[in-house]
């Protein structure tokens, strides 16, 4: 069998989230500039509502924007529903006008984080949920989430490991939905690096580095009776091999 390329999922799921009115944000913030932008509904454009303190309120701001919840000292405190014009959506806990605690928002793209918020951003634990059903689970600090996560994709596949602009990327372990797993080194996605590849159905596994998702250089393969195949790849192609006892098993 020739060597298997592992497609984790279609990298259209990661593209980078473009805001149409403005490109500067992602001068330095990538793909989750549109997630960390701050929005204080009571900024001077928007003016503060003279209203009943503690109490719950529906206010329509100048600037289009609609909250609905409670109001204290002027400014959104405790649970509340903010409306932006741009078709966000938050539904959660405010501070002092601002989103903090534990919140739910819905971005223009139709990204959903769901998680906690301090001073107006992600900060904690957070699920930030693509379009496509694919939910990256992490910290969250000033916006942005840590390098470790966990990743859950719509067909079943589950990673756990280092990440880099959403994608496993570095030291991790992936579960396939067929039951194999792969432990080792990612790039951008794919095997690449030392890692070990763990067939589910019959616990035949094989050790190597990976080139961008192809096997390359000599591997190990080791099958459940204990039958070792030293194996030489490049490019994932099979040039040589080595038995050390029993048959040779095709890949």
């Amino acid at each position: 069998m020739k060597s298997r390329h592992i497609k984790l999922k279609n990298k259209k799921t990661f593209k980078r989230i473009k805001r149409k009115k403005s490109r500067k944000s992602f001068k330095h913030g990538g793909m989750f500039s549109l997630l960390n932008r701050y929005k204080e509904p009571n900024s001077p454009q928007n003016s503060r509502p003279n209203s009943p303190q503690n109490s719950q309120q529906t206010i329509n701001y100048p600037n289009g924007d609609r909250y609905i919840g409670y109001i204290v000292n002027e400014l959104q405190n405790g649970e509340g529903r903010m409306i932006y014009i741009d078709g966000e959506e938050y539904i959660g806990n405010w501070k002092n006008g601002r989103r903090d605690g534990q919140g739910r928002m819905t971005y223009i793209n139709d990204s959903i984080y769901d998680g906690n918020w301090t001073n107006g951003t992600e900060n904690g634990q957070g699920t930030l949920t693509y379009p496509n059903g694919t939910r990256y689970d992490s910290n969250w600090t000033n916006g942005y989430p840590s390098n470790q996560g966990t990743l859950t994709f719509p067909n079943g596949n589950i990673y756990e490991g280092t990440i880099s602009n959403g994608l496993p990327d570095g030291q991790g372990t992936i579960r396939l939905a067929n039951g194999d797993t792969y432990e080792g080194n990612f790039l951008q996605g794919v095997f690449s690096g030392h890692g070990t590849y763990t067939w589910g159905s019959n616990g035949t596994t094989y050790e190597s580095n990976w080139e961008y998702g192809l096997k390359n250089g000599e591997g190990k393969k080791t099958l459940a009776d204990g039958t070792v195949t030293y194996e030489n790849w490049e490019h994932g192609k099979l040039s040589r091999y080595r038995r050390s006892k029993g048959k040779r098993d095709s890949l």
